[in-house]
């Protein structure tokens, strides 16, 4: 019986607002790559079930609950619209990606692609006070999205691809950071 309630507490406190998915659309007049108000995407979370703790071997690891963090990758499309009872708006075909607030990617247990991940994981450290950046730019020669942050004085880059590699080291190559941003700072590449 316990477990029920608390389960449907969950529920409730998770479940997003209509506001939270919200269509990118490119604006070309002035840049690609950016939405309008992209800062507006860090949320201030509950972000206490979540530690960060070194492994054996010294690399970082995430952890919900006690547990391995482990999230899981979707590209964006219209079944985001269908899982918060939204309408498909019409010009959806003109819209390139779906950047969604990390409190809708807690409520579809942790599900998203690259740039769902990188602001939810910046929002996490926000909510740590950790030291942290959301990262546009290029992996391998793909098109990106990613988090850095500082943990106990090393920065990592938090990939959804793969665990939490130390900035700088030769497993973290190929990564061309084009813009670096946080709810207070921006930095684009000339």
């Amino acid at each position: 019986m316990k477990w029920i309630i608390v389960s449907i507490l969950t529920l409730v406190l998770l479940t997003p607002s209509v506001s939270a998915l919200r269509p990118y659309y490119p604006n070309t007049s002035y840049d690609p790559w950016m939405p309008d108000n992209y800062q507006s995407y860090i949320e201030d979370i509950n972000a206490s079930n979540f530690t960060f703790r070194y492994w054996h071997d010294g690399s970082l690891g995430i952890f919900y609950d006690g547990e391995v963090f482990r999230p899981k990758y979707q590209q964006d499309d219209a079944r985001w619209y269908r899982a918060a009872n939204q309408t498909l708006p019409t010009d959806f075909n003109r819209a390139s990606d779906f950047w969604l607030t990390p409190s809708f990617y807690m409520a579809h247990n942790f599900t998203g692609d690259c740039e769902d991940y990188a602001l939810f994981m910046v929002s996490v450290a926000k909510a740590k006070n950790l030291s942290h950046y959301v990262c546009l730019g290029w992996h391998r020669n793909i098109r990106h999205a990613w988090a850095e942050i500082q943990y106990n004085s090393t920065w990592y880059i938090m990939d959804v691809n793969y665990r939490p590699l130390p900035v700088g080291s030769h497993v973290s190559g190929g990564y061309t950071t084009i813009y670096r941003w946080n709810e207070s700072y921006t930095w684009a590449r000339k």
